[in-house]
């Protein structure tokens, strides 16, 4: 009986180291995991606090584009610190580089991030000279070529000659209309702004300094290795370009500048079939651009333009006589029309728009015949009925849409159609 019991107690004593193991290997696994979770998250919290020093040097950009240096910020929910470093190469290189280490219990994690200006961060003309408008001029910019969202376009002058305006109409076809400018931004100068110059925008300042913080710097577009040349054909540059014309430099067909190349034109220039690009261009006198009827997909930045003496930018389709300088400049209304677009017009329209529009060039027909004006369902559209999911049309829209008659509404529909 001894025996037997002795044999029962090895057996019961094997079973408990057995259990007891197990529970061991259970309890390691256990505080393994544990601790994991908890390096993970701190890798988390680390990382987190990086990406916010990254988004407050945007901030701070925005602000002062002259911002840089190294700042050090603490997260007030989670006590984590971050430092970023920026270094501003705006104002030459045109990009800024941010260095951000965010660091939560002991473990550390850096982010880095380069800026570049995206299209809300430049006028689409801000010169420090004198802007002259012929007869009609439009301001105005999409979000990009990829994303063709109405932004708004701004113009600046430099120029503050107490003497002179900054901003000047000139009726060059002498018919006794009055020169206008539509902005569909800001519109600001340090000068003054003549009052024959009819401007519609949707601000306009005087005495005011360049809100933007860019300049181009002429001393680093013009450094490095060029190729010399006389003349200048149509294409793409593959290289630094040199350009010394013996006369009027005339270039018929299109000029592509791509991005890290350099175009110097010592004399004056007409680019006939336009401009493109993203790289730099000097030129060492007068400009004439015939601008481009279609967008370049490949363009994202655009073309960087210093000129000594004036620019001259216009209709793709002007006919410019070089003995007399007589621009003639085809009136095309459909362009007008869409050239004066609210930024915010393609949202409004497609909010509770009504299911009797119709979705293509008909559209400005449809409202220019005012068929449904009567329904509720046009009302609920147009003028919204004072909540924020029905807004209705804003008026500068509404101003735009009634600029429609039925001969132009049938212009849009033929050029869309």
């Amino acid at each position: 009986m001894s025996k037997k019991r002795g044999i029962a107690l090895i057996t019961v004593l094997l079973v408990s180291v057995t259990l007891l193991a197990i529970v061991g290997v259970g309890l390691g696994l256990g505080s393994n995991g544990v601790l994991f979770v908890s390096q993970a998250h701190k890798r988390n919290v680390a990382l987190s606090a990086a990406e916010a020093g990254v988004y407050e040097a945007m901030v701070a950009l925005q602000a002062n584009k002259n911002h840089s240096g190294t700042v050090v910020g603490t997260l007030s929910e989670s006590g984590a610190e971050y430092t970023y470093t920026l270094t501003n190469q705006l104002t030459t290189a045109r990009t800024a580089e941010v260095i951000s280490t965010g660091e939560f219990g002991g473990v550390k994690r850096t982010v880095k991030v380069v800026l570049e200006p995206d299209t809300l961060s430049f006028s689409a003309i801000d010169v420090k000279g004198k802007v002259y408008v012929f007869d009609q001029a439009y301001v105005n910019s999409v979000t990009s070529v990829e994303n063709p969202v109405p932004r708004p376009g701004r113009a600046h002058s430099e120029y503050s000659n107490p003497s002179s305006n900054s901003f000047k109409g000139v009726d060059f076809d002498d018919n006794g209309d009055t020169p206008q400018l539509m902005v569909t931004g800001d519109l600001t100068t340090l000068g003054s702004f003549d009052g024959g110059l009819q401007t519609v925008q949707k601000s306009k300042r005087a005495g005011e300094s360049n809100v933007d913080g860019y300049s181009l710097d002429v001393t680093e577009m013009t450094s490095g290795s060029f190729t010399s040349t006389s003349t200048l054909s149509s294409g793409t540059l593959s290289g630094n370009t040199e350009v010394n014309p013996s006369g009027v430099l005339t270039v018929t067909g299109k000029v592509i500048v791509p991005k890290g190349v350099k175009l110097v034109i010592n004399g004056d220039v007409r680019f006939e079939g336009g401009i493109s690009g993203d790289g730099e261009v000097v030129v060492h006198g007068d400009v004439l651009i015939k601008t481009d009827s279609n967008l370049d997909p490949t363009v994202h930045e655009g073309i960087k333009l210093h000129s000594d003496g004036a620019v001259l930018v216009t209709h793709p389709q002007a006919e410019v006589d070089v003995d007399d300088g007589d621009i003639d400049i085809p009136m095309d209304g459909v362009a007008d029309f869409f050239a004066a677009m609210p930024a915010n017009a393609v949202r409004e329209l497609s909010l509770d728009i009504p299911v009797s529009a119709p979705k293509d060039g008909d559209f400005f027909t449809w409202y220019a015949g005012g068929s449904d004006a009567g329904s509720s369902e046009y009302q609920l559209w147009y003028d919204g009925d004072g909540t924020d999911l029905h807004p209705g049309l804003s008026t500068e829209t509404k101003n735009w849409l009634n600029q429609l008659n039925p001969t132009l509404a049938q212009d849009i529909a033929d050029w869309a159609n």
